[in-house]
Formats: structure tokens, C-alpha cells, sequence
């Protein structure tokens, strides 16, 4: 097997991202590509360096379009890794449903630590999926952060699914199993408990609205104290109840 010695390519127009990209890199030995501050020198880039991964500001064009159209266009030349840097969770779900798994949404604000890590295991995937080895730089740092993974894998059709917790809108426990609802609707079954799924989930985000309901904070339009439901961005409705209606208020940052 060939030693990879990964190309990045950077594109976007954010000099304070473009820093801290550089800088996550730096620190594996990695020297990036770029950046590229419009579509066409992207493209013009991505073809001639052979990338092994791009890393995509999502506000690069005038709308989230441009920038989907471009990630499309490149994943028709090579299918490599790519990173989308997204403003918001909405961003991100539109991202998630427009392009293929090749696509990791990250989402602001991120720490150039957990930048860094994404990287890293994108290019591990990448690397073996080629038969390539990576530098020992590399090597080293993917090892310590290879687990946990920061996804969540369900089984579908005897398929592992990747889950992004972020995108989670909801769970509903039912009987032995967990019902998640994705932000774009999908909806997969996973056979763990209602406690078990909640402590792999991030506690400031998701919070326990019933006893068969976690909803994710992120992603609630309005409340309903009167009727105790709880209405997300996805038309759903979730009931608020009586034993957890306290706790679930303490969490909110009301304004009068």
C-alpha cells in the first residue's frame, strides 16, 4: 500500500475560518490547498491537486444553493470527502437532504479541536477505503480519536445507518424499542432504551418532555402551555407532561 499524503482543499471567503482550517492542519503536517473564493477556481483547484477532502464554507455563493450545486459538481468529477462548515442546524438538514453520505455537515460554533478531529477521521475512512496508509503524524492523532464516533448507527433493512444526533428532532419510546425522528422527517426504530439513547445525546439539547418523548430544544417553533403540546419545526406535535412540565420550563431562556 501507497503512503497517502492527503491534499485539502480549502474554499470559502471567511479569513478567520481560513485560519483556523490552516491551523488544525498545521498541526497534522498537512499543508492545504487553497483557499478557493469562488466556484469555478474551486473546481479548477479540486480537479488539478486531486484532493482527498474539501472543507466548504456553506455561505460561499449568494444562497445555500450555490454552494450545494457546487459540492455536486465536484462529487461528479471524484467522490471525495467533503466538510460543509453550516451557520445553523436548518442549514445543515438541507445540506443533508440535497447531497450523499460522501457530505459531514459542521455546524457553528465549532472548536478547532473538534474540526481537527473530524478531519482526521474522514481521511482514515477515506485512506482505507483506497488501501492507502496515512503519515504518522496522522496515523497517531486519528488513533486516539477514532472512538467514540459522534455519530449514531442505527440498523435499517440490515444496513448500519449513520444517524447525526444534531439532525434529531425527536425520540419516542415505544415498548422496547425508541422511535427517532430526523429533522427532514425520516423516521428510524432502534431497539435500546429510552435512558440508554438519551445519555448518547447531547444533554443541552435534548430534553425529556414526557415520559415517552425527548425533543430536541433546537428545534421547537412554539409551546402550548394551555394545551401542554409542544410543536417543532417539522409540523409534529409533542405532548408536554404533567410530571416533567416543571423541569422541562427551568431549561427554557424566557423573555417577557
Amino acid at each position: 500500500m501507497k503512503t497517502l499524503l492527503p491534499h485539502i482543499l480549502l474554499v470559502g471567503n471567511d479569513s478567520a475560518q481560513t485560519d483556523l482550517l490552516t491551523t488544525c492542519l498545521d498541526a497534522l503536517g498537512i499543508l492545504p490547498v487553497g483557499p478557493a473564493v469562488t466556484a469555478a477556481e474551486a473546481l479548477a483547484l479540486y480537479d488539478s491537486s486531486a484532493a482527498n477532502l474539501v472543507v466548504l464554507n456553506a455561505a460561499l455563493g449568494a444562497e445555500l444553493t450555490d454552494s450545494i450545486g457546487l459540492a455536486r459538481a465536484m462529487l461528479d468529477v471524484r467522490r471525495a470527502p467533503i466538510i460543509f462548515l453550516t451557520k445553523t442546524i436548518a442549514e445543515a438538514a438541507a445540506i443533508r437532504k440535497e447531497l450523499p453520505h460522501e457530505v459531514v455537515c459542521v455546524t457553528k460554533p465549532y472548536t478547532a479541536a473538534y474540526l481537527q478531529r473530524v478531519i482526521q477521521l474522514l481521511l482514515a475512512q477515506s485512506s482505507l477505503a483506497a488501501g492507502e496508509v496515512l503519515p504518522p503524524l496522522v496515523v497517531t492523532e486519528v488513533v486516539s480519536v477514532v472512538k467514540p464516533s459522534p455519530y449514531l448507527f442505527v440498523r435499517e433493512r440490515g444496513l448500519l445507518i449513520r444517524l447525526e444526533p444534531a439532525l434529531i428532532a425527536s425520540v419516542k419510546t415505544e415498548g422496547k424499542y425508541c422511535l427517532i425522528t430526523m429533522a427532514s422527517g425520516h423516521r428510524y426504530t432502534a431497539r435500546i432504551p429510552m435512558s440508554e439513547l438519551r445519555g448518547l445525546l447531547e444533554p443541552a439539547h435534548f430534553v425529556q418532555a414526557h415520559r415517552a418523548w425527548l425533543v430536541n430544544m433546537q428545534y421547537i417553533e412554539h409551546i402550548d402551555p394551555t394545551a401542554s403540546t409542544i410543536h417543532l419545526l417539522n409540523s409534529a406535535e409533542i405532548p408536554l407532561g404533567r410530571a416533567h412540565r416543571a423541569a422541562f420550563f427551568l431549561q427554557l431562556r424566557m423573555v417577557d
